[in-house]
């Protein structure tokens, strides 16, 4: 890559860069108003609601001059002088001069004129008499660098750079002498006099077609967008296939069963130990007496000739041991209930 072409730099100067802006937004207003008329035409409710306006805004001209509205011309298109057309809106009948306008058409329309823009803003951005332009092999390049947009002929169906020439041949042209590319019109040309040029091409052509030369004919291709992949149709409710549990791995297996022994664990250190019921001097032991079958009565202390009877209470504890009290010796037993205490030891009753 040269260092120079690429530090070239589009518009090096303020009014350089403005100058090229203003000539861009004119021209981008410019044909996004042609396209949407050619198409509203097209649409029957949109073209009789254009034609409404049209013979309004014509009948109240007559009023104001103090004239008849005079009636639309026939126009015959073959032999229209399209140079001579003052307005490209209407060429006397209602139709724009662009209402046979093919998507070849607007290409070759819109090509044109960026070359045009192109060539005269490289002219005066580099303010070189040695090198007025630049030749075929650098225009990729710098039409990448003015319009941010990739140049391929392949977009134009020709084969080589002479063949698209052709097609513009109307606005550039390549010097013999130094290769470089021109432009044919001058920077003030007006972008309906580029309109003009393309319909008398087209007309050329279709001349030509019906005469039976089958190459007048341009197939442009259309870069066209890619369809969005398909995505699989959705399930119903009714058919969704039941989906069966995985089996569990081994680690959560391990994981279940260590949590449901700390659980156990825990279990049992929350629960209460069980309740000694006046057991023998060591409390370790659960008897019943009496030989008729009475589970009721439990055995009187060690040491005691005093009887002894109980009732049952909830939340008891026992504590039981050799030793304990003055005279028995035998076990001390100790229960809550509500806000009383009940101490017995030795036949001793208290609340």
């Amino acid at each position: 890559m040269d260092p120079a072409k690429e530090a070239f730099i589009p518009g090096g100067g303020y009014r350089a860069r403005r100058r090229l802006k203003e000539a861009w937004s004119a021209w981008t207003k410019s044909i996004q108003e042609w396209r949407k008329l050619s198409s509203d035409l097209k649409d029957a409710a949109k073209r009789k609601a254009h034609m409404e306006k049209r013979a309004e805004a014509r009948k109240e001209e007559a009023e104001r001059q103090g004239l008849l509205v005079p009636e639309d011309p026939k126009i015959d298109w073959e032999d229209l002088d399209i140079l001579g057309v003052e307005n490209v809106l209407d060429v006397g009948d209602g139709e724009p001069l662009f209402t046979h306008f093919a998507y070849e058409d607007w290409t070759l329309l819109s090509i044109q004129v960026e070359l045009h823009l192109l060539l005269h803003a490289f002219r005066r951005d580099l303010n070189d008499p040695d090198r007025p332009s630049f030749t075929e092999r650098d225009l990729c390049f710098y039409f990448n660098r003015y319009f941010k947009k990739t140049f391929n002929l392949k977009n134009f169906a020709a084969q080589d750079f002479s063949a698209f020439a052709a097609l513009v041949r109307d606005t550039i042209e390549v010097k013999a002498e130094t290769s470089f590319l021109e432009p044919k019109l001058g920077e003030e040309t007006p972008y309906t006099h580029f309109l003009k040029l393309v319909e008398y091409s087209r007309r050329e052509r279709h001349q030509r077609f019906d005469a039976g030369d089958e190459t007048a004919e341009l197939k442009f291709p259309r870069n066209m967008p890619a369809p969005p992949p398909h995505a699989p149709p959705k399930l119903t409710k009714a058919a969704e296939p039941r989906s069966r549990p995985s089996p569990p791995t081994s680690s959560q297996l391990n994981r279940h069963t260590s949590r449901d022994v700390a659980s156990t664990e825990r279990s049992s250190r929350r629960s209460p130990a069980p309740v000694s019921r006046r057991g023998d001097s060591r409390g370790t032991s659960r008897h019943h007496y009496g030989s008729n079958g009475d589970n009721h009565k439990r055995a009187a202390p060690s040491g005691s000739d005093h009887g002894y009877s109980s009732s049952k209470h909830a939340r008891t504890s026992s504590y039981s041991g050799s030793g304990y009290g003055k005279e028995s010796g035998g076990g001390y037993s100790s229960s809550r209930r509500d806000s009383g205490r009940h101490y017995e030891s030795s036949g001793y009753h208290r609340r």
